[in-house]
């Protein structure tokens, strides 16, 4: 016999017919939205359709980013040197071309150092003219880790046509996972009045129901995907994701988390591409030393509506963080998420299947049943804090 598969409001008639697949994907979430508040964010932002059980992110960065980091330093104060700005690539140097102008405002002087960037190597390295800007002197003591801005190019009077834009294309990649919950009582279970139950079935369809989403979350949280594409396979959640901003807080107080360091971690996933408003999934003590907060850097409006959850709203001079308390996380822990970057990828949308017990044995089984993943990409406008005290 062929299966039926039943979508819409539930009745008794159906919730209790086996052999039929109920779609629950805009159902489930909605029975304890703050234990998973990550998957009820990305459930209402909408999700995508994943086309094979590996998920590929193409990130497409080119000059639009136009602050990066140089791989090695300056040693000397030459007129010329080599600038790293990629060493792994196999090309021309990426996000510069002849003619740009780079500036590194960090020099121990009022203006900086500008440099005209004269040629392109291979392996990533750009060659410079160092001191470009009218009475510079070429500073000796430049780091890698200094911050470069690329500026606007400096075109010679009849010059050619520019080169075309350079794109670098990082390729991030995700597994599907196919995650079961079992809904399972005895005929005598089923035959028990319980007090306030009403349908015991149901009841027990709703209380695994919560059980599969909480599931589903920690692996969206901490999931680590498996080295090859077998046939059973674990998802990467955002911990295995975020590695850019990443900050340990061990023997950090709270004053000096909420005042200082704190305001750190956020300001690295504001200083990259991204939008203006992230979520943070905090942990109990995160929460703690937040809710002490009483500096200028902070304002934190109470119980703002967000996707239908109340949080709490934080202004930060670079935008906005909606706060959420995460029974889930680690409670001396913050993950800090662009949600424009990530998306739900699904396979198979979930389903509740009914009456798959085996036959002639005394129970009554229904199994949720879904295969999904995360798309993740740019994670540098992210970030994860440990070991927060509060």
């Amino acid at each position: 016999m062929a299966i039926t598969y039943t979508s819409g409001t539930l009745t008794s008639v159906n919730v209790n017919t086996d052999s039929q697949i109920i779609d629950m994907e805009n159902h489930i979430f909605d029975l304890d939205p703050q234990s998973s508040p990550f998957t009820i964010f990305l459930n209402k932002a909408g999700k995508e359709k994943a086309g094979n059980r590996t998920v590929k992110c193409l990130e497409w960065r080119t000059k639009e980013y136009v602050v990066f980091q140089a791989t090695t330093a300056f040693a000397s104060a030459s007129v010329t040197a080599d600038l790293a700005v990629d060493s792994t690539a196999g090309s021309a140097a990426l996000f510069v071309e002849v003619g740009d102008i780079l500036y590194n405002p960090r020099p121990l002087r009022t203006t900086g150092e500008h440099m005209l960037v004269s040629a392109l190597g291979s392996g990533g390295t750009a060659t410079v003219v160092r001191a470009y800007g009218a009475g510079e002197i070429a500073y000796s003591g430049l780091a890698g880790a200094n911050a470069w801005y690329v500026l606007a190019d400096a075109a010679a009077e009849g010059s050619a046509k520019r080169d075309p834009l350079r794109v670098k294309m990082d390729t991030s990649e995700n597994f599907t996972q196919i995650i079961k919950t079992l809904c399972s009582l005895t005929g005598t279970e089923l035959a028990i009045d319980h007090y306030g139950t009403g349908n015991r079935r149901k009841s027990e369809q709703r209380r695994m129901g919560i059980e599969h989403q909480m599931k589903k979350e920690r692996a969206f949280l901490y999931g680590k995907n498996v080295t090859a594409a077998v046939t059973s396979r674990t998802m990467k959640g955002m911990r295995s994701f975020i590695s850019s901003n990443v900050y340990d807080f061990t023997g950090v107080t709270a004053s000096t988390f909420k005042n200082s360091l704190g305001m750190n971690l956020i300001k690295g996933c504001y200083n990259n591409a991204g939008s203006d408003r992230k979520i943070a999934l905090c942990g109990s003590y995160v929460i703690d030393a937040w809710d002490q907060a009483a500096t200028s850097k902070l304002q934190l409006n109470q119980n703002i509506n967000f996707y239908g959850l109340k949080m709490l709203n934080m202004v930060v001079p670079f935008g906005e963080l909606v706060v959420s308390y995460h029974r889930q996380m680690d409670p001396n822990a913050i993950m800090i998420v662009d949600l424009k970057h990530v998306k739900e990828a699904y396979l198979r949308a979930l389903t509740l299947e009914l009456g798959v017990q085996t036959p002639g044995t005394d129970t009554k089984e229904d199994q949720y049943m879904e295969e999904t993943t995360l798309r993740v990409k740019l994670e540098e406008t992210m970030g994860y804090g440990y070991s927060i005290n509060g």
